[in-house]
């Protein structure tokens, strides 16, 4: 009896990881980028439409980021196409947060309308 409470905990725990890497498992997101008024930067993805904020960046790719940014919209703001690698999942605050990300691709550019 005690050897089958033992293989039904550790079912158990490997269905546990087994949910947690499917929730939080890596993505590549595309969508319109846009900055909130605290200065975030959220990408609202196309197609869903979901909006997806940026996690934490470490200083040097979060700067070039910027810049890039600046370059492409120019004084005319104007909208930018963003392809980006991470994690995706839910926060806390039910808010979709891309951990960890890693720019691909940035041009000027919106979503395609649905056809």
């Amino acid at each position: 009896m005690n050897r089958r409470r033992m293989t039904l905990k550790q079912l158990a725990l490997m269905l546990c990881m087994a949910l947690t890497a499917a929730h939080a498992a890596p993505g590549r997101i595309r969508g319109e980028l846009t900055f909130s008024f605290y200065g975030v930067a959220q990408v609202r993805e196309c197609g869903t439409q979901r909006p997806i904020e940026f996690g934490v960046m470490e200083s040097k790719p979060y700067f070039s980021f910027l810049k890039r940014h600046d370059e492409i919209a120019g004084p005319e703001k104007r909208p930018i196409l963003v392809e980006a690698e991470g994690e995706v999942n839910r926060s806390s605050e039910g808010r979709w947060i891309l951990h960890q990300p890693r720019i691909v691709s940035m041009q000027q550019g919106k979503c395609e309308a649905p056809r």
